[in-house]
């Protein structure tokens, strides 16, 4: 194991955000597989080219060595070496393998950039324009007003309702701008992982503060 890899995640909603991150940065993976006497049978690269809804990954391949695909784990490492997980494998289309999520990946830390944290007092306040899942002809899209925990070039972190977070479309990109002096990296963002808000370890169940990037 690359001895950089000093973080283990272990939640389904962090190693999709680890993973998701590396697909929207077109990074490429390294996939591959042992025998039972741990002699490599093939080692393949691949692209990450969709996280499906059941938590599925599927993955472009680019070479033929599939064909000696076993039963057993397989390996996947992003090639810049900042993630590394093995999974099983569902089926195989063509020269895509679909595989089940990882229930652990080691990886890098991925904050490139200094990040500043605010307190809910600060009012660094932000306005996000949401898809609604449940849309009608009079209603699309729910805007709130938030508060920012965190922020740096590469994402931010702020607080929404239970409410809210129930009702909209966390899959898609969003809009966003800044009413206070903090300035945001892009107008557009997507929803990383949300967790139950917690302010001087007493977990609020009633808000949320989602971790999102910016596109």
């Amino acid at each position: 194991m690359n001895k950089d890899l000093t973080k283990r995640a272990d939640d389904p909603d962090e190693i999709k955000s680890i993973l998701l991150f590396a697909m929207t940065q077109e990074k490429q993976f390294t996939m591959w597989q042992r025998d039972e006497n741990r002699d490599l049978l093939f080692s393949i690269p691949s692209k990450l080219i969709s996280i499906e809804v059941d938590g599925s990954l599927r993955f472009e391949l680019f070479g033929s060595d599939v064909k000696h695909l076993t039963g057993k784990e397989i390996f996947f490492a992003v090639d810049d070496s900042t993630a590394v997980f093995k999974t099983n494998h569902l089926a195989i289309q063509g020269n895509v393998i679909v595989v089940k999520l990882p229930q652990e990946a080691r990886y890098r830390d991925r904050r490139k950039h200094p990040r500043r944290y605010y307190r809910p007092k600060d009012h660094k306040d932000l306005e996000a324009i949401f898809e609604l899942l449940a849309k009608t002809p009079e209603q699309s899209h729910l805007t709130i007003k938030s508060k920012i925990i965190d922020i740096s070039s590469g994402g931010a972190c702020f607080l929404v309702s239970k409410e809210t977070l129930a009702k909209i479309n966390t899959n898609n990109l969003f809009s966003l701008k800044s009413l206070c002096d903090v300035k945001l990296a892009s107008s557009k963002a997507k929803i990383m992982n949300a967790r139950e808000y917690t302010k001087g370890g007493i977990k609020n169940k009633d808000m949320y503060a989602i971790g999102i990037m910016f596109f």
